[in-house]
């Protein structure tokens, strides 16, 4: 499936010589991780980045290939996810605008975690690992910004661990809910409720269950006035009732 890369001015010279669009580094202000940036590093970052326009269903890496690359998501939706030997799917994320994909592959050299795809018509910010790399050493504030990403990202694998080891469906259901409801990109608020955008069957990757198993939590979650379901989205109506449910039932 081809990539369609975004058309403007200036442009830069990219993979295979072929021209695509510079990226002013007001652009990569608005990355989180970027957003407490020196100006200079901005700046730097910004000549060798370059944003391209990717099709929903591309794959933008392969788990286990050699990462050159960090990626920022600007706009729509990627997924990281691994496949087991008989072809059944995990989700490990679902990353919207303003978040990143490959930092401890680039960090460490080991390979990329998980398979990244586009799950819409998405734009990303493309910049070299290696550039990435050397402005982590100068700038104190984005190797800050670094580490507390990472640690972030620790705490929420190692409640998930402890979730499918400890916890009931509905628990882990409901936190899963929880979380999705914060995400940039995925959640949107309006009127006190919180509408997340993900299918049944997304929600039960992200689960590692069967999308039957995920049906029957939501369904009495809905029955309970929580949730609505609608077509690829849950709407929470109450967030803070949902919130209280996962404590007593945790």
């Amino acid at each position: 499936m081809k990539r369609a890369v975004l058309s403007s001015v200036p442009r830069q010279a990219g993979r295979n010589g072929v021209a695509v669009p510079a990226v002013p580094p007001i652009v990569l202000g608005r990355c989180r991780l970027l957003s407490d940036c020196s100006a200079a590093t901005l700046r730097g970052l910004a000549v060798v980045s370059r944003s391209e326009r990717v099709l929903d269903g591309v794959r933008l890496c392969r788990m286990g290939e050699t990462v050159r690359e960090v990626m920022f998501v600007l706009q729509g939706r990627l997924e990281l996810c691994r496949h087991g030997s008989t072809g059944k799917r995990h989700v490990a994320a679902l990353l919207g605008p303003g978040q990143v994909v490959g930092l401890v592959a680039a960090i460490d050299a080991g390979g990329a975690l998980h398979d990244a795809w586009a799950r819409e018509d998405s734009t990303v910010l493309r910049v070299p690992a290696e550039s990435f790399l050397a402005a982590m050493r100068t700038d104190p504030e984005l190797n800050r910004a670094v580490m507390a990403v990472l640690c972030h990202r620790s705490r929420l694998l190692y409640d998930s661990v402890s979730d499918t080891a400890l916890s009931t469906l509905r628990t882990r259901t409901v936190r899963a809910l929880q979380r999705l409801a914060g995400a940039p990109g995925l959640a949107r608020e309006q009127a006190g409720r919180v509408r997340i955008r993900m299918s049944q069957d997304e929600l039960a990757d992200l689960l590692g269950v069967t999308r039957q198993s995920v049906n029957r939590e939501l369904k009495r979650l809905e029955r309970e006035g929580l949730i609505v379901l609608a077509r690829s989205c849950f709407e929470l109506v109450e967030p803070a009732a949902l919130g209280r449910t996962a404590d007593l039932c945790g």
